[in-house]
């Protein structure tokens, strides 16, 4: 049951892959596939390479996923591992339904939506927070120019937006 399920989910990342979601190498050897590598492309990241590998319990545990490309996130450590909590099994972690495609979507999510709450890495998120412009130069510099520049600078617009639409709400609603 659980091979069958399996294999379908991967038919369908490889016939109609979500946008910015591409299987680039696969273990052709075996009829099911227990590895496999994926890249992403998110508004702010172009082409991070990950590794997917799926447990022998799929889907009652989640697979392990992890980044290959080098990244300077707040969610991803030095060693490509993300923190997400679809990756971890218990409460608010992993459920079956989610599948291989919802996983990965949620990591293209969180590459351009980072959860400076609970970073893996502080330094990422201490940047992310206070200077945007410096986080984003310094990502840069550490990926090796896998960065989508107008990405960044749409994101970067739209935060100053926010910023200017809430501050003038705080300066209306005092007395």
């Amino acid at each position: 049951m659980f091979s069958h399920r399996l294999k379908r989910e991967l038919e369908a990342l490889h016939g109609s892959p979500p946008e910015g979601i591409r299987i680039v190498k696969a273990d052709d050897d075996s009829s099911i596939m227990k590895e496999f590598s994926v890249e992403i492309s998110s508004q702010t990241y172009k082409q991070s390479k990950l590794t997917v590998n799926i447990p022998d319990r799929y889907p009652l545990q989640p697979p392990s996923v992890r980044i290959q490309t080098r990244t300077f996130h707040p969610n991803i450590d030095a060693a490509g591992n993300i923190c997400l909590d679809l990756l971890k099994t218990g409460p608010g972690g992993w459920k079956p339904a989610v599948g291989l495609c919802g996983l990965l979507l949620s990591v293209r999510i969180l590459l351009d939506n980072p959860n400076c709450d609970d970073p893996l890495n502080v330094e990422a998120a201490r940047l992310y927070r206070e200077d945007l412009r410096l986080y984003h130069q310094t990502a840069l510099a550490y990926s090796g120019n896998q960065l989508d520049q107008k990405g960044i600078q749409e994101k970067e617009n739209t935060l100053k937006t926010i910023n200017r639409l809430s501050s003038n709400t705080n300066s209306k609603s005092r007395p």
